[in-house]
């Protein structure tokens, strides 16, 4: 699962990635330092090699067009994506029918119904 994430909310993205590989599901955070990565030749490996994105988000989410990126290529690819909210925003339109999962408020809870959508 790709782990797409605003840096100011990396704590949380860290610990989600964490529980997803303890949970027998590989993931791969989003790389924040753009001269580490390669979109020059194309799509970024990981995002190519990803069956499942988690969307964290956060109204830093929502403005960082390299987050926009990453789920606009998952919904073209129509690879699934789940949405980890952990604030009061709303997602953007494209993807507002994607499985959403509140961390805001239990995140055992939220993160065991995730597991369940990103393995089904």
């Amino acid at each position: 699962a790709y782990v797409a994430y605003a840096e100011q909310d990396e704590e949380f993205a860290q610990r989600v990635a964490d529980d997803l590989s303890n949970s027998g599901i590989a993931a791969w955070m989003h790389e924040h330092d753009s001269d580490n990565v390669a979109w020059a030749g194309g799509v970024h490996p990981a995002l190519a090699e990803c069956t499942r994105l988690v969307f964290v988000l956060s109204s830093h989410g929502l403005q960082d067009p390299a987050i926009a990126e990453a789920w606009a290529f998952f919904k073209q690819q129509r690879k699934p994506i789940v949405i980890a909210q952990i604030e009061r925003a709303d997602p953007p339109d494209e993807i507002r029918r994607s499985p959403r999962f509140d961390f805001e408020r239990e995140y055992k809870k939220a993160f065991r119904q995730m597991i369940q959508a990103l393995s089904s």
